[in-house]
């Protein structure tokens, strides 16, 4: 009994021997040259990882330069439109003031809110309702049916305010030049309503 346990204890010994023989002739015959090789891979990877992420850094970077720079152009442009707007606002406010008129500047106080009434002129019974367009190109039939809208609103709105009073719708352009659907519908538009549109051409005299 002992001599077979003995035997297989040795059978036992042989095949672990076998086994370690077995890896050691068939693991990576890794040398110092190859690990250094392997290093120097593993660290240029790392290195054009980085450049890459350092250039999607940079080209994210200026990207919203890009970006900041047209929104500053676009308020720019914005700022000069409003300050240009306010100018003729100015002036006209100024225009009506010097022949007698009360002048309430409703686009200036209220902004976007002005309901599309620059200027409210009052003197006595005779109320104006003003737009002011200080434009190089002359205004388009839909700025003046816009104006024309914007007006019988105001007037159905406030009806209790503009009772017994003489109202008169007023558009009022920089441009010298009249569009010919603007006068086509003028023309058909104060042929038929009471209170009529007047369209007049006054110089930005703050060119």
């Amino acid at each position: 009994m002992n001599f077979i346990i003995f035997m297989t204890f040795l059978a036992f010994i042989a095949f672990l021997i076998s086994d370690v023989l077995k890896f050691i002739k068939n693991k990576p015959n890794f040398t110092i040259p190859d690990i250094e090789k392997q290093t120097t891979q593993d660290e240029q990877a790392e290195e054009e990882q980085n450049i890459f992420f350092a250039k999607r850094a940079e080209q994210k970077r200026q990207e919203r330069k890009d970006i900041l720079k047209i929104y500053e152009k676009r308020k720019q442009k914005i700022d000069y439109k409003i300050k240009k707007g306010r100018e003729y606002e100015y002036q006209i406010f100024m225009f009506f003031k010097d022949r007698g008129y009360k002048v309430y500047p409703k686009g200036y106080f209220e902004g976007t809110k002005d309901e599309g009434i620059d200027l409210l002129a009052y003197k006595d019974k005779e109320t104006l309702l003003v737009q002011c367009k200080n434009w190089k190109n002359p205004p388009k039939q839909n700025d003046i049916k816009i104006f024309a809208f914007n007006c019988d609103e105001y007037i159905k709105k406030n009806s209790h305010i503009f009772k017994d009073k003489i109202i008169r719708k007023i558009f009022i352009t920089s441009c010298q030049k009249q569009d010919y659907g603007v006068k086509c519908f003028l023309n058909d538009y104060n042929s038929k309503e009471a209170i009529k549109i007047e369209y007049i051409s006054i110089q930005n005299l703050n060119k």
